[in-house]
Parts: C-alpha cells; sequence; structure tokens
C-alpha cells in the first residue's frame, strides 16, 4: 500500500513540516507505523489526523511518540472532541512535559 511507503521515506526526511493526513481513512492498522515515523523524523513540526474515526486510545501511539519527539510543535488529534480516556489524557500532560516546543494539542 502507499502508507508503507509515505512512512519509509518520511523516517529521514528532515525537510517536510506540515504532515496533514486529516479525513483520509486512517485505520487502526495504521497507527503504529505512523507513530514510528513521528518518533523518528527530525522535521516534522506539524502533524495533523484529525477526523479519522481513531479512537482515544488509538491516537495514544502518536501522544507518546509526540513526547518524544523534540521537534514537533502541534499535534492535531480528534476536531473538537473531548479527551475520554485517563489513560490518553495522563499521556498528554506527560507528552506536554517532556517536549518544551509541542504547545498546541
Amino acid at each position: 500500500g502507499l502508507l508503507p511507503k509515505l512512512c519509509s521515506s518520511l523516517a529521514g526526511n528532515t525537510h517536510l513540516r506540515k504532515l496533514r493526513l486529516s479525513n483520509v481513512g486512517l485505520q487502526a492498522s495504521d497507527v503504529a507505523l505512523l507513530a514510528s515515523v513521528l518518533c523518528t523524523n527530525k522535521g516534522i513540526r506539524h502533524f495533523d489526523i484529525e477526523s479519522n474515526q481513531l479512537t482515544n486510545l488509538q491516537l495514544l501511539p502518536f501522544v507518546n511518540a509526540a513526547g518524544s519527539n523534540q521537534t514537533l510543535e502541534e499535534l492535531r488529534l480528534n476536531q473538537g472532541s473531548a479527551v475520554r480516556e485517563r489513560e490518553l489524557g495522563q499521556a498528554l500532560v506527560a507528552a506536554l512535559r517532556s517536549n518544551r516546543k509541542l504547545t498546541k494539542i
């Protein structure tokens, strides 16, 4: 599929600053692969995966990756949706503490 190729090319890419994958039909099976890109990519500043019908717990790997990434400034997960899972809320707080550049969630 296209997603593995995209992720492979993004792993070492330092030029791309914004990655918008909103409303593209991401599924739970795509989460681990995309989250690993977020962990390794040092160029992406804005990462948007809104409107993909992922649950709060399925978003957890992205939040954890945002905490380990030290260049990410904005992480857009679910437009207008409240955090309903305690685990996700705690991960968001931890990500904000460990990545000082992350200012928008």
